[in-house]
């Protein structure tokens, strides 16, 4: 289960963690397996990530948690890194960040899966997702769109990939 708008509603402003606790309180109390917080237009940041996790955490401790983080201000991964450290195990992400949300115009995609993945490799976490995979997935998608699905690690693994060749080469 989800819980759009999370923490910024395009018509409402900032949510309160108050707030987020009481539309959470129902699917917690019927069972749901898990809660997602969305970040539906990207406008959160790590602080108000941190806090909202922590009063929804305590309010229902053995609820499982997972976010929705959407990259419009660029601090999907840091959110996703507020996350990790409240203990957040569960995240949504898309191949190449596509997406975006009908009802807020101009909020950019998903976080990345290439990046959020790298970023979780980076520590030390596994989550048995193989990146050599994704970039593939990533260029399928790309061929499909018609456009360059580009991402701050596809863009890494790229530039390494062309110095490995370049070197093997000589």
């Amino acid at each position: 289960m989800a819980v759009a708008t999370a923490f910024v509603c395009p018509f409402d402003g900032a949510v309160s963690s108050a707030e987020l606790v009481d539309v959470v309180r129902p699917f917690a109390a019927a069972g749901v397996a898990a809660v997602y917080l969305a970040d539906t237009i990207g406008r959160a940041g790590p602080r108000q990530v941190t806090e909202a996790v922590a009063a929804v955490r305590a309010a229902f401790p053995e609820l499982p948690l997972g976010l929705h983080l959407h990259d419009t201000y660029g601090r999907a991964l840091a959110n996703a890194w507020a996350g990790l450290l409240q203990g957040v195990a569960l995240f949504d992400s898309a191949v190449g960040g596509i997406g975006g949300c009908p009802f807020a115009p101009g909020a950019a995609g998903n976080v990345a899966t290439e990046d959020l993945v790298e970023l979780m490799h980076s520590c030390g976490l596994p989550t048995g997702i193989d990146l050599d995979r994704v970039d593939e997935a990533n260029e399928v998608l790309s061929a499909e769109l018609g456009r360059r699905l580009d991402t701050v690690t596809g863009r890494a693994r790229r530039s390494s990939r062309r110095a490995a060749e370049a070197v093997g080469a000589r």
